[in-house]
């Protein structure tokens, strides 16, 4: 049979016919629809879809309630468990099982506990709570506690339950976000000193107490109210000993337009003190003995601020961007302000107003000026809840040019704000608007999602904006360390923590933790509090903290799965025995481990012009012995404390001096990260050569930052530890002395002395046979017996030049870096053998770990 044929086509298109006979059109469409015809032809769709329902539904019979509710909201067992059925449905369930007689479940009359009840009766919300929280004395919440709980690890430090780190990210990811984004940081913790009087007698008992090397609190670039400045509080006449922390500063700025001249001639000033949190109580007693040195009739009140205020750190070169995006600047001449001024709120800033639309293209806060304050009234950030920050614009050349007039000259009158005001600041925290009322504002929009405009009766909140510029004393800071050190803090009134927090948070911002916070310092070279102020007692409280989980964690674990830290001749693994540095080891001995630890009987050198002496002598080139160094560091102390007419403690004597300890940095050559507690050692001869021929290697890929920098080259090829060819003779007369001894046993002491195998009291006693880094536990054990022929040398551990506080790998400098601190008389008796012996690298050190024998070659740079 042959299959029909088909019509020719022509370009892909069949030809048609024109004298087609088919006249055949489609039925015309009604242009009306009639209801009742519809449903008379769906009649019986429509019966058999209410038969089913009539037939299979809870009502009926056919089904029961947990069957009825959508796929997505059920749960396993509901039907044995109204409980776990949707609050929308439960009821009527409840009602099914008490009507079924087959249900085998005793419904309660009451579904919640009688405690939640009475809660939910009395409204407590959850800033009600929080204020209940607050006021427990040694585990205080902070305002954004919360958000932080679900979000980071949480420990309890200095009276606070403080976010620690974050649950999902690590230290990398805080340093792309301060470098390149902008990170956030609740500092709320962050305590409020305030002084009120005429500025003279403040001035005087401020710097009574303060470090008379630092600039001054009285100093016109402060006084005015235009910037805040940062120094190093002491006990009142203990200084250069007896260090308590450093603090920041801030003087308030009155309106009216006046001068900084008339500023500080005002008869009844305030002045702002920010400290630390484990610093408050010894502040406090140190200005009041300071306070009490002055006429007893002198006007002066010295307090902590009983409406505590809210500090957040912002980090980052979007830092401003971020602020910009979240806050919304009441302008002066809104038809609002008038009626919300007479209703007790504040004036805004005019000045400030203007500043702050002026700043608007400002890439980074690090182009402000330093320590500049900027206040700004705004209104409630919830107002109009923001969304990410939009990418940067590209700023006009007449823009640029006009912001760099502004940054020169910046107004005087920018850094008044009524947040001084502790009425107004109690006012606001009463009277902060509840979520469901702006909710209710937002459900009459006819738009979701549009920003609500203020209204009459919205509060107008005073904030201030505080450029971190002065927060830096003594040797400048590495690569990309310039974000980190210049970011901006936010200041805001009690009880409105969460409101800014979660703007910024919705906006961009990344937060972290303590953890964090200290990672930045680190990566800026900068000390933070209270981790590498050794002879403060915030750390040495938060030290025996640390040192005590350690050993504990350390006990858990057989002897055969830990580090064997007597074999090491480690006497304390966990916590560095800073008083061994500046004592004898008979001494040291008698006191016992415990007092070792703690922060007496030593003290860290931190005024600036002192540092600055140190630095120039360490690296002048010409070998300083340690009694020139000390001679010379007394005449610069006695000279520095003259200048506030103040006296030279007993630390700084020529016994003080011999008990003080120096902070410096230390870099290590190729690999290796140096941690807390590890030790910092003198390099002999044979360590020295052998890692000067890697040096001469790394000299040709050095660039001319790392020639500046390390006095020769900036190393970045791996250098291992030196295993055990090494001898001090440098540091040890009497190494090649030892009667008896072939030569390659005495080679064998001296490496093991460099390493730390003496038995002068660094050996410890704690069990265990695992030994991590030795290869030989013949030749560790040989070692040891040999340095006990000679405990008696008062030399034996003069290789030990101090202990890392802080260390950890640098991103910004791409190798292992720590700070540590040294003994001062240690560090000159190595500077001096170094320059005398004709070595290019005279900073040339060893970083050997506590939990085994291997060093690492590191550069150090002196930088209190």
């Amino acid at each position: 049979m042959e299959p029909p044929s088909r019509p020719s086509t022509s370009g892909g298109h069949p030809q048609h016919s024109s004298t087609s006979t088919d006249t055949t059109a489609p039925p015309a469409v009604p242009r009306t629809l009639s209801a009742t015809d519809f449903a008379s032809h769906r009649a019986h769709e429509i019966h058999a879809m209410e038969r089913f329902l009539s037939q299979n539904t809870e009502l009926k019979g056919g089904l029961r309630v947990f069957q009825t509710i959508a796929r997505h909201l059920r749960r396993r067992a509901a039907s044995w468990n109204i409980k776990r059925l949707p609050k929308l449905v439960r009821d009527r369930a409840i009602k099914e099982a008490e009507k079924d007689p087959r249900s085998k479940q005793k419904v309660s009359k009451r579904t919640i506990s009688r405690a939640t009840a009475i809660r939910k009766s009395k409204g407590i919300s959850l800033m009600e709570d929080y204020k209940r929280r607050a006021g427990q004395e040694g585990r205080r919440w902070l305002e954004t506690h919360v958000w932080h709980a679900k979000r980071m690890h949480m420990v309890h430090l200095w009276g606070f339950k403080l976010a620690d780190h974050p649950n999902d990210k690590s230290t990398k990811a805080t340093h792309r976000h301060a470098l390149h984004q902008s990170f956030i940081h609740d500092a709320s913790y962050t305590r409020c000193v305030e002084i009120s009087g005429p500025v003279d007698f403040v001035v005087r008992v401020v710097d009574a107490c303060a470090d008379p090397g630092a600039i001054s609190v009285g100093s016109k670039r402060f006084t005015g109210g235009v910037r805040q400045g940062a120094t190093v509080l002491y006990d009142t006449g203990a200084w250069p000993g007896g260090l308590l922390g450093p603090v920041t500063f801030m003087w308030r700025r009155e309106g009216g337009g006046e001068t900084e001249a008339s500023q500080a001639t005002s008869p009844n000033r305030q002045l702002w003190l920010f400290v630390h949190p484990s610093l408050l109580t010894a502040i406090l007693a140190s200005l009041h003995a300071s306070l009490a040195l002055l006429p007893p009739s002198t006007p002066v009140t010295v307090r902590a601020t009983p409406t505590p205020l809210l500090r957040f750190e912002l980090t980052g070169p979007r830092s401003l961007a971020l602020l910009r995006h979240i806050l919304h600047p009441v302008d002066p001449s809104d038809p609002l302000v008038g009626p919300a001024v007479d209703a007790g709120w504040s004036r805004p800033n005019a000045t400030a107003w203007t500043v702050w639309n002026d700043i608007e293209g400002l890439r980074s806060a690090a182009s402000l000026p330093p320590g500049c304050v900027l206040g700004l009234s705004v209104w409630d950030p919830r107002l109009r809840f923001p969304r990410a920050m939009p990418p940067r614009n590209p700023l006009a050349p007449s823009t640029a040019s006009a912001l760099t007039r502004l940054l020169a000259s910046w107004p005087a009158d920018a850094g008044s704000s009524s947040v001084w005001d502790e009425q107004l600041r109690t006012r606001l925290a009463d009277r902060v608007p509840l979520e469901r009322d702006l909710n209710a504002r937002r459900n009459q929009n006819l738009v979701p999602g549009t920003p609500l405009a203020p209204a009459l009766g919205d509060p107008i909140v005073p904030v201030l904006i505080l450029q971190r510029g002065m927060m830096r004393s003594g040797e400048q800071g590495g690569r990309g360390s310039r974000e980190v050190e210049c970011g901006v803090d936010l200041l805001v009134p009690q009880g409105w923590g969460a409101a800014f927090w979660k703007a910024m948070s919705f906006a961009g911002g990344v937060a972290g933790g303590l953890q964090d916070r200290r990672f930045l310092h680190f990566e800026a070279s900068m000390p933070c509090f209270p981790y590498d102020f050794p002879s403060s007692a915030p750390y040495v409280e938060w030290a025996s903290g640390i040192k005590a989980h350690a050993e504990e964690l350390y006990g858990r674990k057989p002897p055969a799965k830990r580090v064997n830290y007597a074999k090491n001749g480690v006497r304390s693994p966990f916590g560095a025995e800073w008083a061994r540095l500046v004592d004898r080891a008979d001494e040291a001995d008698e006191r016992g481990l415990e007092a070792n630890l703690s922060g007496g009987g030593f003290w860290v050198l931190e005024t600036p012009a002192v540092g600055k002496v140190i630095r120039n002598m360490f690296e002048g080139g010409e070998a300083v012995t340690p009694e020139a160094a000390i001679s010379a560091l007394i005449g610069v102390m006695s000279a520095v404390a003259a200048k506030r007419g103040l006296a030279v403690n007993e630390s700084g004597t020529l016994e003080g001096l011999e008990r003080a300890l120096v902070r410096v940095r230390v870099d290590v050559v190729g690999r290796g990260r140096p941690e807390a507690n590890f030790f910092v050692r003198s390099a002999g001869r044979k360590d020295y050569e052998a890692v000067e021929k890697d040096m001469e290697t790394f000299l040709k890929r050095s660039g001319a930052e790392g020639k500046k920098r390390f006095g020769g080259g900036e190393m970045g090829e791996d250098v291992e530890g030196f295993g055990g060819e090494s001898e001090d003779e440098s540091m040890d007369d009497d190494d090649d002395e030892d009667d008896g001894e072939n030569e390659d046993e005495d080679e064998e002491c001296d490496v093991e002395m460099l390493n730390g195998d003496e038995s002068d009291g660094w050996d410890g006693n704690q069990d265990g046979s695992h030994d991590e880094g030795l290869g030989d536990g013949g030749k560790g054990k040989k070692s040891i017996i040999m340095a006990r022929k000679r405990e008696n040398d008062p030399l034996h551990d003069r290789t030990i030049l101090g202990f890392v506080t802080s260390g950890q790998y640098s991103y910004a400098e791409g190798r292992g870096r720590a700070f540590a601190c040294v003994a001062l008389r240690r560090l000159f008796e190595m500077q001096s053998v170094n320059v005398m012996e004709g070595r290019r690298y005279p900073n040339l050190v060893l970083v050997q770990s506590t939990r085994s024998l291997a060093r690492r070659a590191a550069l150090l740079t002196v930088c209190t």
